[in-house]
């Protein structure tokens, strides 16, 4: 049996084209540098990117953001807005993606992380991701400082 990815109230849908201004939206609510929505369109009009939205009553509460490229995956972006954080969004947005690529036997999953972002550390380390490596003053924050990214690895998981 398959691991349940949605909560009772949620579901979580295939973000395409149509869904470039929501995705824009929800990552402008979420992060200090965001792409828009032109961004996020040449993404998704890419080979092997794909997105996802978190969607309750109707309304979208997150998304997640991922390339693959032959048998690995970049987590290039995933975010839950913050009145909607602490609810297991993010981990259900996680899932979803490790559901889709353990159906297409990826072999390693990479992604960065701020390092203050202790949240999201410990939900890719309940997942079983490592971190590899570090990234120095790689995320601009609101205020214009800018802080450190771990560099994280789930390999062999599948």
């Amino acid at each position: 049996m398959a691991a349940r990815i949605e909560t009772p109230g949620t579901t979580i849908q295939e973000a395409d084209a149509y869904y470039l201004d929501v995705l824009a939206d929800l990552q402008a609510a979420c992060f200090a540098q965001a792409w828009g929505a032109q961004a996020f369109g040449k993404l998704l009009a890419l080979p092997g990117h794909r997105a996802w939205m978190v969607v309750r009553d109707g309304k979208p509460l997150g998304y997640a953001l991922f390339q693959i490229v032959d048998q690995e995956a970049e987590l290039l972006s995933i975010g839950v807005l913050p009145d909607a954080q602490g609810q297991g969004l993010g981990r259900q947005l996680l899932r979803k993606t490790l559901h889709i690529c353990s159906n297409l036997s990826i072999c390693k999953i990479v992604l960065d992380v701020a390092t203050d972002n202790d949240a999201a550390i410990g939900l890719y380390k309940d997942a079983g991701f490592k971190q590899v490596g570090f990234r120095k003053n790689y995320y601009h924050k609101e205020d214009g400082k800018k802080t450190d990214a771990l560099v994280m690895v789930l390999e062999d998981m599948f």
